[in-house]
């Protein structure tokens, strides 16, 4: 740029020259000094600093060019380049973690940084992590059928799950229904105890009672999911149950304490029944039928003694008294008449009366 301007003034003065000779039409020049463009000094090179776009968002950047214009008497000749302006503004977003798990969302900010002459201000913001995974999870848990049961019977539980679902990583996630039936987060397996009458015989016979007494056992509990343990039966009896048997007596009951044989003792069945109220309690004995009141009967043996007469000659000269006979009354049961035994002595020509007329 120089050289051609000292050309310039080289040529204007040689023309001037030739005119000074003696030429019409000459014109003496003047010398002036060319003129500055503004703070840029004739002939001197000013330079700026322009970009591509007036905004960007990363991953793209402020991107510059370096632009030069030469002044030349007063005039700027046009920049270099293509960047048209002057300045740029960068965005960004940061994160306040590198991850987080569903259902918290990613906390993110925008953070913009301005660019200028060709260098760039510090960013906006205090988030330091370009990026954030919202990782999906999931949930377990263990629910139960109802809130409690009692021993033996166990908690029936079913273990239930669910998914977190991610759309955004700066929208909260959305939790998914659990699956399974079951409605109760917990169960309590309550202790348990148990009462029976048991009984020392299966049977008694009235009026005696049934022997009864009263056991216990308890239910334990170790762990709500799995059945409870029943403990021992206190005491010792073995019968669940026990009848009280009803009954009946007989008895034979006589008129009289005694007879003398034959006549025999006169008797009668009598017979009463033990009624039941309760098979724990004793039974009780009804009144006995009839009316004999003697609880025993003795039938006297007895025997006889009488005169016996004889006579000789077919008793047609005398019948005279011969001796003493006797006989004895023999008992078999006491409730069947006696039977006499035959006289003795007993013989062809043996009487019972004086006239010797009636033999035995």
């Amino acid at each position: 740029m120089l050289r051609l301007l000292a050309l310039f003034i080289f040529f204007g003065l040689l023309k001037s020259s030739d005119k000074a000779d003696g030429q019409i039409g000459y014109t003496p020049m003047i010398n002036k000094p060319p003129l500055a463009c503004g703070a840029v000094a004739h002939g001197a090179t000013t330079s700026r600093v322009m970009y591509s776009a007036a905004s960007v968002t990363e991953p793209t950047t402020c991107t510059s060019e370096t632009q030069t214009a030469t002044c030349f008497d007063g005039t700027l000749s046009a920049y270099s380049g293509t960047f048209t302006n002057a300045s740029c503004s960068a965005s960004r977003t940061r994160y306040s973690t590198a991850s987080t798990t569903c259902p918290a969302s990613c906390a993110g900010e925008t953070q913009t940084q301005s660019c200028s002459g060709g260098s760039c201000g510090g960013w906006s913001g205090t988030y330091t992590n370009a990026s954030c995974t919202q990782s999906t999870t999931s949930q377990n848990r263990t629910m139960y059928a109802s809130s409690s049961t009692t021993c033996p019977s166990a908690c029936a539980s079913e273990s239930q799950s669910r998914t977190c679902s991610v759309s955004s990583n700066t929208t909260p996630g959305t939790w998914g229904a659990w699956s399974g039936t079951y409605a109760n987060a917990s169960c309590t397996q309550n202790t348990n105890s148990q009462n029976r009458t048991m009984y020392s015989t299966s049977s008694t016979t009235c009026p005696t009672a049934c022997a009864a007494e009263s056991q216990s056992r308890t239910c334990s509990v170790s762990v709500n999911t799995t059945p409870g343990t029943w403990g021992g039966w206190s005491g010792t009896y073995a019968n669940a149950s026990c009848t009280h048997n009803t009954t009946s007596q007989n008895r034979p009951m006589y008129a009289s304490s005694s007879t003398t044989c034959p006549t025999a003792c006169a008797s009668e069945n009598q017979s009463r029944t033990c009624s039941v109220s309760v098979n724990t309690t004793p039974g009780t004995w009804g009144g006995w039928s009839g009316s004999y009141g003697n609880a025993s009967c003795t039938q006297n043996g007895t025997s006889q003694n009488a005169n016996y007469y004889t006579c000789w000659g077919m008793c047609t000269f005398s019948c005279a008294l011969a001796g003493t006979r006797s006989r004895t009354c023999s008992v078999s049961s006491d409730t069947s008449p006696g039977s006499w035994g035959s006289w003795s002595p007993n013989g062809a020509q043996h009487y019972t009366d004086s006239n010797c007329s009636i033999t035995y």
